[in-house]
């Protein structure tokens, strides 16, 4: 792919933005979005995104904070280190996938 001429690959890309531009016309807000993620309500993010295994630096950078902010905003937010709290939650996942569901915890716990 390191030899593709750079006017083909312009080509290309314009192509690919063409066609999801025709498939999704809300697709630019993404497109166009090169921003750094901005500050996000870190209670609903982590509620939702728990079970990723991400390391803290970057929970920290997706949720627009830096590792130190995020671990301080965090500790306010759920009164418990980040770490305590991702092993606490994810434990819980596992024990209601092997109790409840029946499944083994580790697909659905370690992404």
């Amino acid at each position: 792919m390191k030899d593709i001429p750079a006017d083909i690959a312009s080509i290309k890309i314009t192509e690919a933005i063409s066609i999801l531009r025709t498939l999704n016309q809300e697709i630019d807000d993404v497109l166009a979005n090169f921003e750094e993620p901005g500050k996000i309500n870190l209670v609903d993010y982590m509620e939702k995104n728990f079970m990723f295994n991400l390391p803290l630096e970057k929970f920290g950078y997706l949720t627009g904070r830096s590792l130190t902010t995020f671990k301080r905003d965090f500790k306010k937010a759920f009164t418990m280190t980040p770490q305590r709290w991702l092993t606490h939650k994810r434990l819980e996942l596992a024990y209601y996938q092997l109790t409840e569901k029946k499944k083994s915890p580790w697909k659905s716990v370690m992404r």
